[in-house]
C-alpha cells in the first residue's frame, strides 16, 4: 500500500519511521488497519498521487482513532485521487480537525516538515484553500440551522430573510456534501456487520438530507410570508392583540406538556437532556462579567474556592453578584442545602418560575438542575454586575457564551487534559487542577485539616493560596477584569 502512516508519542521514544522511502527518527511507521487501536497519539497519515487506499478502511480506522483521543494530521500529494481526498477531508473537517496539508513532491516531507505541521493548529481558513466548500461548510450546518431557529422563535422576520439570502449558497453546499456521501460513499460497502453499521449511518444522512430540504421549503414559505406581511402591516398591528393572546395559550400548552412528560418519565430532573449555549451579545445581556467554571473531572476544593471567591466578590468588592450551580437531579444534592450556604433550589422551568422574584431579586445562589435557555436568560438581564456558573452537567455546549464570559476549565488530571485539549482548543492556562498537574495551569493545594477550619479561617487561607507565584484568588478577579469594576 502506498500512503504511509506515522505517529508521534506522546512521550518521544528511540524509533524510526519511513515516510516514502525516507527514515526519520524518532518516528515510527504502522500499517493503515491499526491506527483505530491507537489512543492518545498524533498520527500523520500521508497519501501520494498514486496511493491504491481501500478507502472503506481509512475511513472506519481514521473515524475510531478520532475518537479515542488521537490528533490526526493528513498530508496529500497534489493530484491525489479526488474520491480519496473529499471522504477523508469530509471526515476531518465534519469532526472540526483541518489539519490538511498539501505538498507537490514526497520529498518535501522531512523531519522539519513534520516537526512544523505537529507544532501547529491549522484554522479552517487553510483548508478552504484546496478542499471543496461543500465539505467546510457541512462543519458550519448546526451553527446556520440554530441562527434561523432563533430568528423563527423570535418571530424577526427581516433577520430571517436576511440571514437566508446570504447563507443561501452555504445551505446549499451543505445538501451536496450530503448528497456526496449518500451516492459516492456508503454504496461501495458490502452488507457485512460493518457494513450494516454503514447503513445506519447512510439512513442517518438520508434523513438529514430531507430535513434540510423541508427546511429549505420552510424558509422559502417564511419569505413569502415576510413579503405579504410587508404589505399588511397594518392589518398585523390591529391583530397584535389577538396573537399576544394566542401566543400566551401556546406558552401555557408547552408549559402543561413538559410537565406532563415530567410525571409520564417518572423523573424529577429535566426531560429535555440537550441544551444550546445562550450568547450574549445577542441576549442583551446586563451582567458585566461572567466566572464560568466547566468541570469535566472532580478536582478537590473546587466547589469551597467558588464558594469562597464569591464571598470575597460580595463582601470586599462589594459588588452585585449572583452563584449558579448547574449540576444532575440525581446528583448528591444535599451538598447545596439551603441551610449554611443559602441556595434555592431550581429544578426545572416550572419551578423558577413559580419562585421568579425571589429567585431574581434576593437569592444570592441557586442550584439548578435543567439547563433550559429561558431560566439564564432572566437571570443574565437581571441588574447583576457579576455572575459565577459552576457547570457540573460534563455536556459539551457551554451554557454561555461571549466577550464578558471568562471561562476556566476545571479537569482533574493531565490525561483528561490531553484527551480534549486538541478537541477543545483548550489552553493549558485556562484549566485548574490539582497543584503540580500541568505547569501553566492554576493548581488547587492541598488545605491541611480543612474540615476542622473555620469559615473565616478558609477564606485566609483561600486568600494566601499561590500557585506559579501568583495569588490564585488575585489571578482569577485580574483575568475576569473584577477589580477594574470595583474601582468604577
Amino acid at each position: 500500500m502506498c500512503a504511509k502512516i506515522a505517529y508521534l508519542r506522546q512521550v518521544i521514544e528511540d524509533k524510526n519511521i519511513k515516510i516514502s522511502g525516507k527514515v526519520l527518527e524518532p518516528y515510527e511507521e504502522i500499517p493503515l488497519n491499526y491506527i483505530g487501536t491507537l489512543k492518545d497519539n498524533i498520527i500523520i497519515l500521508v497519501i501520494s498521487s498514486n496511493t491504491d487506499i481501500d478507502l472503506r478502511i481509512a475511513y472506519l480506522n481514521i473515524k475510531e482513532a478520532i475518537r479515542k483521543g488521537n490528533r490526526i494530521i493528513l498530508v496529500f500529494q497534489r493530484g491525489v485521487n479526488e474520491k480519496v481526498q473529499k471522504v477523508l477531508g469530509l471526515l476531518l473537517v465534519s469532526n472540526g480537525v483541518y489539519d490538511i496539508y498539501m505538498v507537490n513532491e514526497l520529498d518535501e516531507i522531512d523531519e522539519k516538515f513534520i516537526r512544523h505541521i505537529v507544532g501547529r493548529i491549522a484554522s479552517e481558513n487553510e483548508v478552504r484553500t484546496f478542499i471543496t466548500p461543500e465539505i467546510v461548510s457541512l462543519d458550519s450546518l448546526g451553527d446556520i440551522l440554530m441562527e434561523i431557529d432563533k430568528f423563527i422563535t423570535g418571530e424577526n422576520w427581516e433577520a430571517l430573510k436576511r440571514s437566508i439570502e446570504f447563507k443561501r449558497d452555504l445551505l446549499q453546499s451543505c445538501v451536496n456534501a450530503v448528497n456526496y456521501l449518500k451516492y459516492e460513499i456508503w454504496k461501495t460497502y458490502e452488507q457485512d456487520d460493518i457494513g450494516k453499521e454503514l447503513e445506519e449511518l447512510k439512513e442517518n444522512y438520508s434523513k438529514a438530507c430531507k430535513e434540510i430540504e423541508e427546511t429549505k421549503e420552510k424558509l422559502q414559505e417564511a419569505i413569502n410570508e415576510i413579503e405579504a406581511y410587508k404589505e399588511e402591516v397594518d392589518k398585523l398591528n390591529n391583530e397584535k392583540e389577538l396573537l399576544e393572546t394566542e401566543n400566551k395559550q401556546l406558552k401555557d400548552e408547552i408549559k402543561q406538556l413538559s410537565e406532563h412528560m415530567e410525571k409520564s418519565s417518572g423523573r424529577v430532573g429535566p426531560v429535555i437532556n440537550i441544551y444550546g449555549s445562550v450568547m450574549t451579545n445577542l441576549e442583551g445581556c446586563k451582567v458585566k462579567s461572567i466566572i464560568y467554571f466547566k468541570e469535566v473531572s472532580y478536582v478537590r476544593y473546587v466547589a469551597s474556592f467558588i464558594e469562597t471567591l464569591f464571598e470575597i466578590i460580595s463582601r470586599t468588592k462589594r459588588l452585585r453578584i449572583k452563584l449558579l450551580v448547574y449540576d444532575n437531579a440525581h446528583s448528591f444534592t444535599s451538598i447545596y442545602s439551603s441551610g449554611n450556604t443559602g441556595m434555592i433550589h431550581i429544578m426545572n422551568v416550572s419551578h423558577f418560575l413559580r419562585n421568579k422574584q425571589n429567585a431574581l431579586e434576593k437569592a444570592q445562589k441557586l442550584f439548578i438542575t435543567e439547563p433550559n435557555q429561558a431560566i439564564l436568560k432572566e437571570i443574565l438581564n437581571a441588574n447583576l454586575d457579576v455572575l459565577i456558573i459552576y457547570d457540573k452537567l460534563r455536556q459539551s455546549n457551554d451554557l454561555v457564551v461571549g466577550n464578558n464570559v471568562y471561562k476556566f476549565w476545571v479537569i482533574n488530571s493531565k490525561r483528561d487534559y490531553l484527551a480534549i485539549k486538541n478537541l477543545y482548543g483548550i489552553k493549558e492556562n485556562s484549566v485548574i487542577t490539582r497543584d503540580g498537574v500541568l505547569e501553566e495551569a492554576i493548581g488547587i493545594p492541598e488545605i491541611a485539616d480543612y474540615k476542622t477550619l473555620t469559615e473565616s479561617k478558609r477564606m485566609v487561607d483561600w486568600l494566601k493560596a499561590e500557585c506559579n507565584g501568583k495569588k490564585i484568588i488575585e489571578e482569577i478577579l485580574n483575568r475576569a477584569h473584577i477589580n477594574e469594576l470595583s474601582n468604577r
